[in-house]
């Protein structure tokens, strides 16, 4: 069973339950920062936030079907308290328990469903070549992405970039960056989109500098069309890395679009870079 699957095996198995992320790394059998880099880039949220959300989608169903003692559902769903219950349930879906059961429409909650487990990957993904970089100086938009379904923005965020661009045809003369850095603790990606600059360069007002470390990185082919990249860091991540004798550093992943790629038309040649560094 692939590494995500069995997280979300894990965490399904576990919803009446307040788990934390030791544990769950524990039964994988990974580090907590494995965990949370390959759960977060696959499933585009963080463990734990999805574990809550399942568990507050299962007991809003509750109260949906009639369930009316919020002190014995807040500790069914192993919640120390009434009070913790509540503030996390009006965190989730802003409201209280006790206003959503004078009302319970579940339709006007954004309820957090199970993902799918069946494994979908197979075959083998390996790296075209390696590459250890320089500084590399960007002139990007950044933005922050929670869920996977918010993900959906990043073409919109790339046509912006590139319409800041247009005045600056230099920035368009070279290869286009995509940044993916995960925060660690809360699964919420930035991902950055850009052109490469040199010291001295004019950027457009609308976009921000922003300055990538030296890292050696596993460089993949991404194949077929740029909307189904996850697929590629899913498969890199499931299947290519567990096997490898590397490890992700925790420095920002990245896309690399050749200068003739049309975030418009979206072809062209799209690379997707991993940091790593050999395994201990």
């Amino acid at each position: 069973m692939h590494l995500t699957k069995k997280a979300l095996w894990f965490l399904e198995s576990h919803l009446r339950e307040s788990v934390s992320l030791d544990d769950v790394a524990s039964f994988v059998g990974v580090s907590r920062f494995h965990l949370i880099r390959t759960f977060g880039l696959t499933q585009g949220q963080s463990v734990m936030r999805y574990h809550r959300g399942r568990r507050l989608t299962e007991a809003a169903r509750q109260l949906k079907h009639g369930k009316n003692d919020i002190l014995s559902l807040a500790l069914e769903y192993g919640y120390a308290s009434q009070q913790a219950f509540t503030r996390a349930f009006k965190d989730q879906f802003g409201i209280t328990p006790g206003a959503f059961r004078k009302s319970p429409e579940l339709s006007k909650l954004l309820l957090v469903e199970p993902r799918h487990m069946t494994p979908s990957l197979s075959g083998t993904i390996m790296p075209n070549r390696f590459e250890t970089t320089d500084i590399l100086k960007l002139a990007c938009i950044s933005q922050a992405y929670d869920t996977g379904t918010e993900l959906v923005g990043i073409p919109d965020q790339w046509q912006t970039a590139m319409s800041y661009a247009s005045a600056f045809p230099y920035l368009l003369s070279g290869p286009r960056y995509g940044v993916c850095d995960m925060n660690e603790e809360t699964g919420i990606m930035t991902y950055s989109c850009g052109f490469a600059i040199d010291k001295g360069m004019d950027i457009p007002p609308e976009m921000d500098a922003q300055t990538i470390q030296p890292a050696e990185y596993a460089v993949f082919r991404h194949n077929g069309h740029v909307s189904l990249i996850s697929e590629t860091f899913e498969a890199i991540f499931e299947l290519w890395l567990p096997n490898s004798p590397y490890e992700p550093t925790g420095a920002p992943e990245l896309e690399v679009y050749s200068e003739d790629f049309n975030p418009f038309s979206e072809t062209g040649i799209v690379e997707v870079w991993v940091p790593v560094k050999e395994r201990v």
